[in-house]
């Protein structure tokens, strides 16, 4: 959604009514979030009652009234939509344990063409193999009758010999939607209930697919090879450049996968990537675009936003049905339709209407930041603009052109208090409405955003109508798309050279703890009533001083206990928040899973109050350890990177290895990189941290036994957490050699848990009262643990438990527990 067409032709009373009931609306889904054992038909019910209530109340009675009856319809909505499951859903069907999958043949239909995935390329995760995936709507499960959409895996080179409409069966491993295991981790499980999501399935090969009957989609299949045509018009159907990926993504919503995520990450810093994702400032643009072009020939009156709205939906078709693009998409055709009708509403009114109509749609946008950010800078736009655009006109107009230097005031009255002072002063107000947004979610400020989305607004504007005309020319004639598409290339690398001169600025952003969603709510309506009305000084410097007390409030990194350990699930791999205090560590930040750290630390973090590291501690060269730290870096301020000898020697020997990738990463991004050795240690708030280890290893030792090993100490309470990375057999025998006489009340299970004699001996010897296990579903059910694990009542798998932490109290008592209880299963 965007202000670029939300001109106002004639001043409208604004109706707050709208508003109200929208905030009305969110507050209930927000309170359905909270309260989640309560059914829709409950909801519902009392919005029934309290809705016959106030047909007996006058005045702010009935309106009291009305508002509690609509946040109870918000709630029921998100229970309905988000919550409840169709008795027949495979879901609810076939329900493997936390993490693990299960065997299953499904048969449905098969709704999209086999689409191919690209083999991993990054050095740092393990190799992804190539193969191909389809969205399948299943009617069948074994056989019983089941519903929902699969997302079905092919690993093989081979695309499988399916097409859209085509009713097939699949055999594979099955994977129901996640549930969250971490603090602040996002719940799939509703975001799949409201798409009508089931999961994912796998298949090793296509020897587990057959066909059963032919079939044809009608529309959809006319819609699928209207896609491949766009995408081969642009030349996205084989090996990319940056600039290819930036017209893909522009164009046609083409993310690109990791090469498109790093061509989008400089844009990001500077503040600018909404202008590379589809929203409603493309769909205007493609509007305004459409509408200067039947207008070449006369004024057609009503039908002209009709046929506009027509072409916006052909649009649509075309680019990917994410719900960002459906937002936008509907937004810009109800305005189009209103326009139409030749009525004039207010268009704060009309927007609050639409909001609500979207969020009943999808109750799970309101947790969503990009629904927020453009419904955010669509209502300030609508709000503030066509004020403070009258204020920039009338307060600041240029005198009388004179003869002698008309040309100069010309000049001046376009650039400075028309066209491009129209959109300077509608930047400025989308970057102050949607600040406290941005940094809620990324903890990230942008200072040159404005100024930046100035600049490179040219370029964005050729690429974006070029790439229509390439594509609508490609579908029917493709090498004349292709041709066309090829011209824009330089337009693409002039865009990207310019946000990297932005980028090389000496201060380009501020990292900022992030502020309560409320806070970051306030922020906005603040700046925002600012910017729209006349006041003294002194109502500013009480504005200013609001605007800052919120950020600094935030900042302040609350005090932890004497010591407190939070062990986060990442799957295979490792990554354990260590606070005391004011003081903050994470020892390791890494998976085999890709993501791990943007995407499951960094959420936790954030839900955990800290936004800032004291550093990130990497025990060894193995990936499962490391591989998450940039990505972390993408939401939380790390002050160092600390490795060991070992990783250094890593990164020397092996230039084009995963060690060396990251470190070039964390360089680029402007991390402190040191070396952390045996008898290093450190102040944590109260606590000491001491590197007991790596030890002296023999040549060829394995990289596993050169880990870190670490002590947290509380000299006070006589307290200790023994952290042990991946040691094996020698290396824990060196560290009995060094540490005859170790205790420890909390241990880090040997790499991750996996059984050696020597590991068993340590537990029991130490016999500590928490034991830590971060690892995925491999290695939950060890049977030869199962004696010693016995005997341990606070014993915390990730893969079973998900987020585990323990605290040592002022007072010198063990506290601990498991975060899973805390998320609904």
């Amino acid at each position: 959604m965007s202000g670029q067409l939300l001109i106002e032709r004639s001043p409208h009373a604004l109706r707050w009514e709208p508003v109200w009931a929208f905030g009305a609306f969110a507050s209930g889904i927000w309170l359905s979030h909270e309260i989640p054992a309560v059914a829709s038909s409950l909801w519902f019910a009392a919005a029934c009652v309290v809705s016959g209530g106030a047909l007996l109340c006058r005045g702010k009675g009935a309106a009291i009234a009305l508002v509690v009856a609509v946040v109870l319809l918000g709630a029921g909505q998100h229970s309905l939509r988000c919550l409840e499951l169709k008795p027949d859903a495979v879901q609810r069907l076939v329900r493997p344990a936390v993490g693990a999958t299960a065997l299953i043949e499904v048969e449905g239909l098969a709704r999209s063409e086999p689409v191919r995935i690209q083999r991993q390329s990054r050095p740092d995760l393990p190799v992804r193999p190539e193969g191909w995936w389809f969205e399948l709507d299943a009617s069948r499960v074994g056989r019983f009758d089941a519903s929902g959409v699969l997302w079905v895996f092919v690993g093989d080179a081979t695309p499988p010999a399916i097409r859209a409409g085509d009713v097939v069966v699949v055999a594979g491993e099955y994977q129901p939607p996640e549930a969250p295991l971490n603090p602040g981790e996002r719940d799939w499980r509703r975001v799949s209930a409201v798409e009508g999501g089931a999961g994912t399935l796998s298949l090793t090969g296509p020897g587990a697919l057959r066909t059963v009957r032919r079939g044809s989609l009608g529309l959809g299949a006319v819609v699928q090879a209207l896609k491949a045509r766009a995408n081969r018009a642009l030349g996205l159907d084989h090996e990319r450049s940056p600039e290819r990926l930036l017209i893909g993504a522009l164009v046609l919503g083409d993310r690109g996968g990791t090469e498109g995520a790093r061509v989008r990450e400089p844009f990001a810093l500077t503040g600018t990537v909404h202008l590379l994702a589809i929203s409603g400032l493309h769909l205007m643009l493609v509007a305004a675009t459409a509408v200067w072009a039947f207008r070449l020939g006369r004024d057609r009156g009503w039908i002209e936003p009709l046929l506009v709205a027509g072409l916006v939906l052909v649009y649509m078709l075309v680019v990917p049905a994410r719900p960002p693009i459906l937002r936008a998409g509907i937004m810009t055709i109800v305005l189009l339709v209103s326009e139409a009708m030749g009525r004039r509403h207010s268009r704060l009114s009309v927007l609050a209407w639409t909001g609500i109509a979207l969020l009943a749609w999808r109750p799970i946008d309101a947790f969503d930041t990009g629904f927020r950010l453009s419904l955010a800078a669509t209502a300030a736009l609508v709000w503030v603009g066509p004020r403070l655009r009258e204020r920039w006109r009338s307060g600041r107009a240029p005198e009388p052109i004179q003869h002698a230097r008309g040309a100069w005031s010309e000049l001046r009255q376009a650039f400075v208090w028309g066209p491009v002072g129209a959109m300077f002063a509608s930047s400025l107000i989308c970057w102050f409405a949607g600040l406290g947004l941005v940094a809620h979610e990324t903890g990230w400020v942008a200072l040159w955003s404005v100024p930046a989305t100035m600049v490179l607004w040219i370029p964005v504007v050729v690429i974006l109508v070029g790439g229509l005309i390439a594509v609508g020319v490609g579908i029917f004639l493709p090498s004349a798309g292709v041709m066309m598409a090829g011209w824009l290339d330089p337009v693409a690398g002039l865009a990207i050279w310019l946000n990297n001169v932005f980028v090389s600025f000496p201060v380009v952003g501020m990292r900022v703890a992030a502020p309560s969603l409320f806070g970051a709510i306030a922020f906005g309506v603040l700046a925002c009533w600012l910017m729209g009305h006349r006041h003294r000084l002194p109502a500013y410097i009480a504005g200013g001083a609001l605007i800052v007390g919120l950020f600094w409030s935030a900042s302040w990194r609350s005090a932890a206990p004497p010591l407190r350990i939070d062990m986060f699930a990442v799957g295979d791999g490792t990554s354990m928040l260590i606070r005391s205090e004011r003081g903050a560590l994470l020892w390791d930040c890494g998976s085999l899973a890709s993501g791990a750290g943007r995407f499951r630390v960094a959420p936790a973090l954030s839900a955990l109050g800290v936004s800032r590291l004291d550093a990130v501690i990497v025990s060894h060269p193995n990936a499962d350890h490391y591989n998450g730290i940039d990505g972390l870096a993408q939401r939380i301020a790390i002050d160092r990177v600390l490795v060991t000898d070992a990783y250094v020697e890593r990164v020397e020997e092996r230039p084009e290895g995963g060690a060396a990738y990251a470190h070039s990463l964390w360089v680029e991004r402007g991390l402190d990189v040191g070396t952390l050795t045996r008898g290093d240690s450190m102040t944590v708030g109260a606590a000491v941290f001491e590197a007991i280890g790596p030890f002296e290893m023999p040549p060829g030792a394995e990289t596993n036994d050169l880990s870190l090993v670490a002590a947290v100490t509380l000299p006070d309470l006589g307290r200790t957490v023994l952290l042990t990375g991946d040691i094996q057999r020698d290396g824990i025998a060196a560290l009995r050699a060094a540490r005859p006489g170790l205790r420890a009340d909390l241990i880090e299970l040997p790499h991750h848990g996996s059984y050696s004699a020597a590991a068993l001996s340590l537990v029991r010897d130490l016999d500590p009262q928490i034991v830590f296990q971060s690892t995925g579903v491999g290695r939950i059910s060890d049977r030869r643990w199962t004696g010693v694990r016995d005997e341990h009542d606070s014993w915390w798998v990730s893969a079973a438990h998900g987020w585990c932490w323990a605290e040592i109290t002022p007072e010198g008592a063990v506290e601990t527990g498991s975060g899973l209880g805390q998320f609904p299963r």
